[in-house]
């Protein structure tokens, strides 16, 4: 019991250590990107969404990528959830709708 108890504190401190001082430190155009990279948005869909060109929504994510310390969409996408910057909940609905509406 004592064994669970000390792992669980230990995750805690981890967890908040690396939330609290570092916060990824993303703009709000990265949050904006974020967002919609969880939501399964491509690149040029990210672009056209943001009204901003293909190679801008390209920097914003390696800018992402760099400070989140992750290597692609996939990692970036759990830490992102992980750390509660994305609600998944949402993302999932949104992701449902739109699977939806898309013509095959």
């Amino acid at each position: 019991m004592t064994e669970n108890k000390e792992i669980f504190q230990v995750k805690k401190n981890v967890m908040e250590k690396d939330f609290d001082t570092k916060n990824f430190n993303l703009t709000k155009q990265e949050m904006n990107v974020l967002r919609l990279l969880v939501r399964g948005f491509s690149n040029k869909e990210i672009a056209d969404e943001l009204c901003v060109s293909f190679h801008t929504s390209k920097a914003h994510l390696e800018s992402i990528y760099e400070k989140m310390g992750t290597l692609n969409r996939l990692q970036t996408s759990i830490k992102a959830v992980y750390y509660g910057l994305v609600n998944l909940s949402e993302a999932i609905e949104f992701s449902k709708k739109r699977d939806e509406n898309e013509e095959f």
